[in-house]
């Protein structure tokens, strides 16, 4: 799912500037009112990026470090990821707009990177 996410926020990131590229008189056709969405795309697909990345590298460096820990502490570290996750969900449910990016990065690190625990 991590890479799924990354390759769509890759996509998001890059849409908006190739169409300036490739479609010049379209973009200037559209003046000022198309920069609101151009910039929600490329900061949604940079949130995207950032949360995939964190997320693979969590899996990684978890599952590394789960096969030299001491077996008590390989569960502990899954429990806190895990609640991490869910704080991360809960402060997506809050509606700040403030707090959405880090929550989502947050949500994909130990959220999803627990798994990593278990996998390697």
């Amino acid at each position: 799912m991590g890479n799924l996410l990354l390759i769509v926020g890759v996509a998001l990131w890059s849409v908006p500037h190739l169409f300036k590229r490739l479609q010049p008189a379209r973009r200037a056709a559209m003046g000022d009112a198309a920069k609101g969405a151009v910039a929600l795309s490329i900061l949604a697909g940079i949130v995207l990026m950032s949360g995939s990345v964190v997320g693979v590298l969590a899996r990684v460096a978890l599952g590394w470090w789960a096969d030299r820990s001491f077996r008590p502490l390989f569960f502990a570290a899954a429990s806190i990821l895990m609640v991490a996750g869910g704080v991360g969900y809960l402060l997506l449910a809050t509606g700040s707009t403030l707090l959405t990016a880090p929550a989502i990065v947050l949500v994909f690190g130990a959220g999803w990177g627990w798994n990593g625990l278990f996998s390697y």
